[in-house]
C-alpha cells in the first residue's frame, strides 16, 4: 500500500493513465541518461530462471510452460502482479526521479502498481507496452536535446497549482497571476508534465522568483535557460508504434502555421450520424529565421519567412464535445491516419465564445439573423436567460428542454445547417430528425453544435477565418492566448464591407516546452 504525505493509504486504483504515464516517462528518462539506451521490460522485472541460469517460459498465468512460443514472464507475486526490481540496481530507485508526493518509488507495493500499468498497453498501440514506448520516447528526447546527466526529473504535480516556493517553475507565473485578471491555469502557460532540471537552473528559479516580474522577461529567462540545457519542461503524450516525435513550443527556434484545406474535409464539419462540429485544419513547423521570434512571427503568420521542417505537416481537428461543452484538441481528421493518440488540449465553451466575438462576428451576424425569426415569433426562444448568440446553453440542463420543442428546434438546425452549407461549409446536407437526433434533447444538443460552426463558417475571407481558428488553437494547445485581428488583417475584412472585427491582443504566451508524442 502507498501513502499519502498525510499518511493516509492510497488506493491502488490511484495509478491512473496520467500518473502510470508520467512516472514511467521519469523512470525511462533517468534510465536513458544513465546507459545511454531505451528501458525495457527486462530491465523492469526479475525474470524467473531455472537452475542452469536460463529464463524460464510461462503460461499467461505465469506457470512453467513447455510452449515454445510463451513469452518469458517476471516472477509474479500471490496476486499474479509483476515483482519489479528494488534496490540500487533498479530504474525505480534512481535519485533523479523527483514524483509526486503521493507516488513514492520507495514503496515496493506501489512500484509493483506502477510495473503492472506499464505493462499494458497506450490505446492504439497494441504489441507495444507502456515501458518500451516511453523507453524509446525519452532515449530520443535525450539524445536530440542532449540532456546531460547532472539533472532531477520533477514531475509537475510536486509543484501546486498556486505555488510560490523558492523552486517551483510556475511561482512567477503564479505571482503575476495574482496581480492580473486572467482565469487561465498554470498549466496553459506550460503544460509540461516534467521538469528537467540542472542544480545550475534550480538556482536559477531561486533568483529569478524573489520578485515580481514582467511575463514577457519570465518567458525569456526559461528561454535562456532552455539554451543554455539548464531546464526542459517536457509535455507528455502517449507513445505510439510509429516512433517518437516532437514539438518544439516558444523556444524561439520554430512556430506552427496554420493551413485551412489540407484534406478533402471541410473546414468546419457537421455530420448527421451524431450531435459534434469538427474544425478541420493542418498545422506546420516552420523554422524560424535567426532573430525572428515566435511572437514577431505570430503577427502575421501568412507571411512567415523560413523553411518548413520536413514532414512536419499534421492534420488536426478541434471537435466540439455537446456532452462536456468544449472545444477539444485531437490529433488527426475523418479518414486521415492520428498522428497520436491522446487528445493535445481543450478549451471550454465561454472561452470559445469570447474569442470569436472578440476576434470577428460576420459568421455570428448570420446566426444572428436566424435567430432574430425564431425570437420575433416566439419571444421564450431564447429561453429567458442568454444573451449570447450562443443561445442553446441557456437551458439549465439537457433534461429541462421542453419535450414539445422538437418541431422548432428541428427547423432552427435546418435553417443553420442550410446557411453554413451556403457558406461553402458543413460537408453535407441536413438531414434531420434521424435514428440519432429524434428527440428534442438531441436536437438541442445539435443546435448548440450548429450555433458554434455557422459562427466560425460563416466567415467567408479565409484569411480571418484562419486566424479565428488559430486564436481557438493557441490556447487549446497552451501556445498564446490571444484574441483579435492585426491592423491589416482588419483592414481586409473592412474592405469586404465587414466591420465586426476586433483588434489584437494578447493576453499572454506561454513558456516554451518540448512536446513529445
Amino acid at each position: 500500500m502507498a501513502y499519502d504525505q498525510n499518511g493516509q493509504p492510497i488506493p491502488r486504483s490511484a495509478v491512473t493513465t496520467e500518473v502510470g504515464s508520467e512516472i514511467i516517462a521519469q523512470v525511462a528518462l533517468a534510465w536513458s541518461i544513465k546507459h545511454n539506451k531505451a528501458l525495457t521490460v527486462p530491465d523492469c522485472i526479475e525474470v524467473q530462471r531455472d537452475d542452469k541460469g536460463k529464463p524460464l517460459r510461462t503460461n499467461k498465468k505465469g506457470q512453467p510452460s513447455t510452449d515454445k512460443f510463451a513469452l518469458y514472464t517476471a516472477i509474479l507475486d500471490v496476486n499474479g502482479k509483476p515483482k519489479p526490481i528494488m534496490g540500487g540496481d533498479s530504474p525505480f530507485s534512481d535519485s533523479k526521479i523527483l514524483t509526486q508526493n503521493t507516488a513514492r518509488l520507495s514503496n515496493r507495493a506501489f512500484v509493483r502498481d506502477v510495473m503492472a500499468f506499464g505493462l499494458k498497453f497506450p490505446s492504439g498501440a497494441t504489441g507495444m507496452t507502456w515501458i518500451d514506448g516511453e523507453g524509446i520516447n525519452m532515449l530520443a528526447l535525450k539524445r536530440q536535446w542532449q540532456i546531460p546527466k547532472n539533472v532531477k526529473i520533477y514531475n509537475d504535480k510536486r509543484f501546486p497549482e498556486a505555488g510560490t516556493q523558492p523552486t517551483n517553475p510556475y511561482a512567477a507565473f503564479n505571482r503575476l497571476k495574482q496581480r492580473s485578471s486572467w482565469n487561465h491555469k498554470s498549466d496553459k502557460w506550460n503544460p509540461a508534465d516534467i521538469w528537467v532540471m540542472t542544480d545550475a537552473g534550480i538556482q536559477g528559479l531561486r533568483r529569478l522568483n524573489r520578485v515580481d516580474r514582467l511575463l514577457a522577461m519570465i518567458n525569456t529567462w526559461f528561454i535562456m535557460q532552455y539554451k543554455k540545457k539548464n531546464i526542459f519542461p517536457i509535455s507528455l503524450k502517449a507513445p505510439r508504434k510509429s516512433g517518437p516525435g516532437f514539438d518544439v513550443v516558444n523556444t524561439n527556434e520554430y512556430v506552427q502555421r496554420l493551413v485551412l484545406g489540407g484534406t478533402r474535409n471541410p473546414t468546419v464539419q457537421v455530420m448527421n450520424q451524431n450531435q459534434d462540429m469538427r474544425i478541420n485544419f493542418s498545422v506546420e513547423t516552420v523554422e524560424l529565421p535567426k532573430g525572428v521570434t515566435a511572437e514577431q512571427a505570430r503577427r502575421n503568420p501568412a507571411t512567415i519567412r523560413g523553411a518548413t521542417v520536413k514532414g512536419s505537416v499534421k492534420n488536426m481537428m478541434l471537435k466540439y464535445h455537446v456532452n462536456n461543452n468544449l472545444l477539444e484538441l485531437e490529433p488527426g481528421q475523418e479518414g486521415v491516419p492520428r498522428y497520436a493518440a491522446a487528445k493535445m488540449g481543450k478549451i471550454g465553451y465561454q472561452s470559445t465564445v469570447k474569442s470569436i466575438d472578440a476576434t470577428n462576428r460576420s459568421g455570428v451576424k448570420k446566426l444572428r439573423n436566424i435567430q432574430s425569426h425564431y425570437l420575433k415569433e416566439d419571444p421564450d426562444f431564447r429561453n429567458r436567460n442568454s444573451y449570447s448568440w450562443f443561445m442553446a446553453t441557456s437551458s439549465p440542463t439537457k433534461k429541462a428542454v421542453d419535450p414539445d420543442s422538437l418541431p422548432q428546434l428541428t427547423d432552427y438546425v435546418r435553417d443553420i445547417w442550410e446557411a453554413l452549407v451556403t457558406s461553402g461549409e458543413g460537408g453535407e446536407r441536413p438531414d434531420v430528425p434521424n435514428a440519432k437526433i429524434s428527440d428534442a434533447q438531441s436536437m438541442w444538443s445539435k443546435a448548440r453544435a450548429l450555433e458554434m460552426a455557422l459562427a466560425i463558417g460563416g466567415i467567408t475571407n479565409e484569411s480571418i477565418k484562419r486566424r479565428v481558428i488559430e486564436n481557438l488553437y493557441n490556447v487549446a494547445a497552451s501556445i498564446q492566448a490571444s484574441t483579435g485581428l492585426t491592423a491589416q488583417e482588419q483592414s481586409l475584412a473592412a474592405a469586404t464591407g465587414d466591420n465586426s472585427s476586433g483588434g489584437r491582443n494578447i493576453e499572454f504566451t506561454s513558456a516554451p516546452y518540448i512536446k513529445v508524442y
